[in-house]
């Protein structure tokens, strides 16, 4: 009897010092629900979301390490036993193994991650604050927090904004409620900088996210909203544009990442045959195939992206208008040095027939239409050898196939354009080495 209490003692002080031993649990199981979280402990890897808490359950889709998520349910024991919780973001929601979260204030080796998270968590506002990491391009402000939200205006770098509340996370960023120059809305987190009266625990720093995609892996365009993706010549927000990915597509890290020096990360990518560089920060692990190039519902040949649709001919040589050509090149060259926003239509920022149709319909009180598709059938044609002041002035395959660019001639070989976002508005030479080739036509309105 003594031998056998002398053996469960035994067994009972081994366990006791296994139990002491084993390995600690990863996981924050004290996660609140409807509170963030970061996904961490993957080792760089992205892991499943399940549609249910176990691994029997199908995958809904990937989150990688770093990523802030929502705490949607749980802790919630699934039938291994584990702890799991339903977590979610813009893009999707499910379910994650609870020792792949933590929260934001244990997230390791994210810095970065953990300021945004819990910039979201401890809120506040009525403090001022710079613009800053914009490359000089400026940040938009937007009536939502959220890409698809409609531009108000572009906020130079370095300007004071006032900042109203909480920031508010969404598709991957985190947005801030400010003000400037009389109006108000949200701009991303990103790109702000100093800023008063604020603890620094809550500053979000302006570094790219660290992202580790190999060469060969499948990417795909997410956190644009609804927008494509710009593809560039070289790594940098001011390389020339040469094409577009549309949200969802997905591409082939051929090289990268490669840091511009405003310190953003680039990947330089494969979107079937067209090669180039994407921003990183708009890059997301999947493991499907690349998607086919389209234009038009159809897939991008070489015949297809040969001479465009001439536009509709003129029956005789306009007569020009020196008057009129005058008051819209007057009109045009005020907004000289104004930024350029994709899809902009105002002074707040302008696109290349986003420019041409404000002018236009200010001057001479006429629609020529929104696209450059519309405005190519605008007036009457224009030979080369005929060109005034105030004609439209058209290019064809600068960032896409077909006649993709539109300006304002002004004379001398000149016009006036909305043409990239490092440039903006801006007089340039239409026979250069780059417009000349690509020069299409010109109309007279």
């Amino acid at each position: 009897m003594r031998k056998l209490a002398t053996t469960l003692a035994a067994v009972l002080l081994a366990s006791l010092l296994l139990a002491s031993i084993a390995s600690p649990v990863l996981a924050d199981t004290d996660l609140t629900v409807g509170g963030l979280a970061i996904i961490a402990h993957t080792g760089g890897d992205p892991i499943l979301v399940r549609s249910g808490p176990g691994y029997q359950y199908a995958v809904v889709g990937h989150a990688g390490e770093g990523d802030i998520v929502t705490v949607s349910d749980g802790p919630i024991q699934g039938d291994d036993g584990n702890p799991w919780y339903q977590i979610s973001n813009e893009a999707l929601t499910g379910y994650v193994f609870a020792d792949f979260l933590v929260l934001p204030e244990n997230a390791p080796a994210h810095p970065q991650v953990q300021a945004q998270a819990l910039a979201v968590s401890s809120g506040g506002g009525g403090y001022a604050a710079t613009v800053a990491g914009t490359g000089g391009d400026g940040v938009r402000l937007r009536d939502g927090a959220n890409t698809d939200a409609a531009i108000l205006l572009v906020i130079p770098e370095a300007a004071t904004v006032q900042v109203l509340g909480d920031p508010q996370p969404a598709g991957g960023d985190v947005w801030y409620p400010v003000s400037y120059d009389g109006s108000t809305g949200y701009m991303a987190g990103a790109y702000l900088g100093s800023q008063g009266a604020v603890k620094e625990a809550t500053t979000v720093s302006t570094a790219a996210k660290p992202l580790t995609f190999a060469a060969g892996t499948h990417v795909q365009v997410s956190g644009t909203g609804e927008d494509a993706l710009r593809i560039r010549a070289d790594a940098g927000a001011d390389a020339g544009i040469i094409g577009h990915a549309p949200a969802g597509a997905v591409l082939q890290v051929v090289d990268g990442p490669a840091t511009d020096g405003a310190g953003n990360a680039w990947y330089q990518i494969d979107y079937d045959g067209l090669d180039g560089y994407v921003a990183a920060d708009f890059l997301a692990w999947t493991d499907a195939a690349v998607s086919a190039r389209k234009s038009g519902g159809a897939m991008l040949t070489t015949e297809s992206v040969a001479a465009p649709a001439a536009p509709a001919p003129a029956a005789s040589a306009p007569a020009s208008n020196p008057d009129a050509g005058a008051a819209v090149v007057a009109f045009a060259m005020q907004y000289a040095g104004y930024p350029y926003v994709w899809g902009g239509t105002s002074p707040s920022g302008f696109d290349c027939s986003g420019f041409t149709l404000y002018v236009t319909r200010h001057v001479l009180g006429v629609n020529i239409g929104r696209t450059t598709d519309d405005q190519i059938n605008a007036g009457v044609a224009v030979d080369a050898s005929d060109l005034q002041p105030g004609d439209l002035v058209f290019f064809q395959n600068t960032y896409q196939p077909g006649v993709s660019h539109v300006g304002i001639y002004i004379g001398g070989g000149q016009m006036i354009s909305a043409v990239s976002e490092q440039r903006g508005v801006a007089v340039i030479n239409i026979w250069d080495g780059f417009w000349g080739p690509r020069y299409y036509g010109a109309r007279r309105v």
